[in-house]
């Protein structure tokens, strides 16, 4: 009995040996197996939110719109006249100052008067004589005294002497130089004692109690202008003071390098204080427009080929490419790319790509 006792506790021995052995070996691979799973394990974190931009937007409602078109132009006078000369001869007088006032008819200048006064008066003379001959024969005539050619030979001497002084009376008034218009002298080119050929240039007179714009107007504005149209007219020189005039003249055809076609408009002068060659503004309305889409100039971006302006939609700005017609200050009309009733991005939009987030901080209508 003893020795069964002695063989079970050995290998009751045995198996505890065994167990002790086995655990010994598990435990540190499970332990490595532990630390790997946690160091392998990554740390998962909620993604953070898109960053939104921040815009200030604008709700189009319909607006109605002062229709103008503008051009610049510069002013002429209502009429230039050349003065010539058209008599060749000595100058005897010239009766006139540049930047004096003439009238018309007013004698600016003598040539060779003298002279054509002493020919006036010997025509005259002969005309005087011929027609004493001729009262003469005809008295003679009618008591049949002398032959019938003689009368006739004194009635045409008496009329060749009529033309002869009413040709020496025109050569008269050839040599004294008229101003002939109303105006003010610009230049004064001669001087007593010069000898003038024919054509020569006296003096450039000026008529300045009304002035003339002269502009230049694109084809595509061309047609909506009709003669006697009043215009508005602002000269550079006197910012703020508007003048009314009336369009009076449209050119028929363009200039083939710029395309635009020559317009004149027709203002008063008061006092004759314009002057010349002054740059004006011309204002022209063509009525109002109503239930436009209008935009506020700012909010366009301007690009090479296009303008661009973005809208909020759905939490994010959309690109627009829109085609723009007249404008009245800081306010634009849109032709196409925007509806009434959106939402323009008026603050921020230059930060903007399409499609990008967006956060209103501030909604006008």
């Amino acid at each position: 009995m003893s020795k069964n006792l002695h063989r079970n506790t050995l290998i009751l021995l045995g198996i505890i040996l065994v167990s002790g052995l086995i655990t010994a070996c598990e435990k540190p691979a499970e332990q490595d197996t532990r630390e790997f799973a946690n160091q392998a394990a990554p740390r998962v974190e909620a993604p953070a939110p898109p960053k939104r931009v921040n815009v200030a937007t604008l709700t189009l409602v319909p607006q109605s719109l002062q229709h103008k078109i503008e051009f610049v132009g510069k002013l002429l006078p209502n009429d230039r006249v050349d003065v010539h000369n058209e008599l060749a001869g000595v100058v005897e007088k010239v009766k006139f100052e540049e930047g004096e006032q003439v009238s018309k008819g007013r004698v600016l200048a003598h040539i060779s008067t003298k002279e054509l006064t002493v020919r006036r008066d010997m025509a005259k003379a002969d005309f005087q004589l011929a027609e004493i001959n001729y009262h003469r024969n005809l008295q003679l005539d009618r008591k049949q005294l002398i032959a019938r050619s003689i009368l006739d030979q004194s009635r045409t001497q008496q009329q060749i002497a009529k033309y002869n002084w009413d040709l020496a009376e025109v050569q008269l008034q050839k040599s004294l130089v008229k101003a002939p218009i109303s105006g003010v002298v610009k230049v004064r080119a001669v001087e007593p004692g010069e000898y003038l050929k024919v054509g020569m240039k006296l003096s450039e007179i000026l008529d300045l109690r009304k002035m003339r714009v002269e502009l230049d107007v694109p084809e595509l504005d061309i047609t909506k202008l009709r003669k006697e149209q009043a215009v508005k007219i602002e000269l550079y020189a006197e910012p703020g003071q508007l003048y009314d005039g009336k369009i009076y003249r449209i050119g028929v055809e363009a200039d083939p390098q710029t395309r635009s076609f020559p317009v004149e408009a027709q203002m008063a002068n008061p006092k004759q204080r314009l002057r010349s060659g002054m740059l004006a503004k011309v204002s022209i309305d063509l009525g109002m427009s109503k239930n436009q889409v209008v935009i506020p100039r700012n909010a366009i971006i301007e690009g090479e080929l296009e303008r661009v302006v973005f809208v909020a939609s759905d939490g994010k700005a959309k690109r627009r490419v829109i085609e723009t017609g007249i404008s009245e200050g800081n306010r634009v009309q849109v032709i196409s790319g925007l509806e009434h009733g959106e939402s323009l991005i008026v603050e921020g939009q230059t930060r903007l790509i399409n499609n990008e987030p967006i956060n209103i901080t501030r909604s006008d209508s």
